[in-house]
């Protein structure tokens, strides 16, 4: 694929993909996929980042950009908001869970 003309780059499966297809993206602290998959949602509402309540309509913050979004809203630094109760295939969130000991 010749991204100077479609804008899609060889490793652009325009769909999800699963968090540990791009192993060499890895994070020094062993994250993946943290970018370009799915925006991730955040508690945060969008025009008051302190607040987290779980409650309410207001816009939240979702980071990290989507695979069918612009490449270069793919990256954590970037935020974009919706309200809660909007569903796409863009949308998505992380389980995280603590290390085994």
């Amino acid at each position: 694929i010749d991204e100077t003309v479609t804008g899609v780059g060889p490793h652009d499966l325009q769909r999800t993909a699963p968090v540990d297809a791009y192993p060499q993206g890895e994070s020094p602290v062993g994250a993946l996929g943290m970018s370009g998959n799915v925006w991730e949602w955040c508690l945060n509402e969008y025009d008051r980042p302190e607040n987290i309540s779980l409650s309410g309509d207001n816009n939240r913050v979702l980071r990290g950009g989507s695979w069918n979004y612009d490449r270069l809203d793919a990256r954590a630094a970037y935020r974009y908001g919706h309200f809660p109760a909007a569903r796409y295939d863009s949308f998505g969130f992380r389980l995280v869970r603590a290390p085994s000991r």
